[in-house]
């Protein structure tokens, strides 16, 4: 009996630590989603409208177009994504919430009878999310030292903003591609490929000095590797066409 009541309260204290999309002020819808085309269906645009009347703020892939906040710590925000379900005469999908270690915070499921895709899709879209409560965010600084922060997975060029400037942009090339790093208060950094605009990785420091965990933003699907800096050379391992492993260098101009 005792350790069936301990487990009740470890449970229970689970429970009420868990992260929720409530508690979370910004979400990303991005331009296409896991299993339907750029707004098919008008979904992008559907779903944008239902958080929104939850008060969230909805936010774009590109980072430069952030608030200062999220900006600066992009711990704050989460990514919605979504799925088709499979369900026989019946539009079925999945409205997923991740967050920035990749855990899903929430997955919430809605079906529809309507036969018409359109319709259908978007009906499903509003009874997965009924139940979801309105935006309800803890202030900026309890999320940045909270136990399970968010971030985003896809990340496009952060806007330089004065807490960027402060910590210094350096430029690395390894001869093909040339890369700005842009240093955030929490310790990790961002390179961002000077050819796109976009965010090439993201480096997140490890217990060991000089070892990152990395987060490399791909066409092909984003990845997690490892990564060094030795506050000149930067080095990451990345995964080569044939799938093979080989670690590349970017020298600081």
């Amino acid at each position: 009996m005792k350790n069936f009541i301990t487990a009740l309260v470890l449970i229970s204290f689970s429970m009420l630590n868990a992260q929720q999309i409530s508690d979370y002020k910004y979400i990303v819808i991005p331009e296409t989603f896991s299993d339907f085309k750029t707004n098919q269906y008008h979904l992008n645009t559907y779903l944008k409208n239902l958080l929104e009347r939850k008060d969230y703020q909805i936010l774009s892939e590109n980072v430069q177009e952030w608030p200062a906040e999220a900006q600066q710590n992009t711990c704050s925000v989460l990514k919605a994504d979504l799925k088709k379900g499979k369900s026989l005469l019946k539009n079925k999908l999945d409205v997923s919430f991740t967050d920035c270690q990749q855990k899903t915070i929430a997955n919430l499921e809605g079906t529809s009878a309507v036969k018409e895709y359109d319709k259908g899709y978007q009906e499903a879209v509003k009874i997965a999310v009924q139940n979801v409560k309105n935006q309800n965010a803890k202030p900026i600084e309890q999320i940045k030292n909270s136990e399970t922060p968010v971030e985003i997975v896809k990340y496009e060029e952060p806007k330089v903003n004065p807490s960027m400037q402060n910590s210094g942009i350096k430029a690395y090339s390894n001869g093909e591609i040339k890369l700005t790093k842009s240093d955030l208060t929490d310790g990790s950094f961002f390179l961002i490929n000077e050819s796109n605009s976009q965010i090439y990785a993201q480096f997140f420091p490890s217990s060991k000095n000089g070892v990152y965990r990395v987060k490399v933003t791909d066409p092909k699907g984003n990845y997690e590797t490892i990564g060094f800096f030795d506050g000149n050379n930067l080095e990451i391992e990345i995964n080569s066409d044939n799938n093979q492993k080989k670690l590349i260098q970017f020298k600081q101009l």
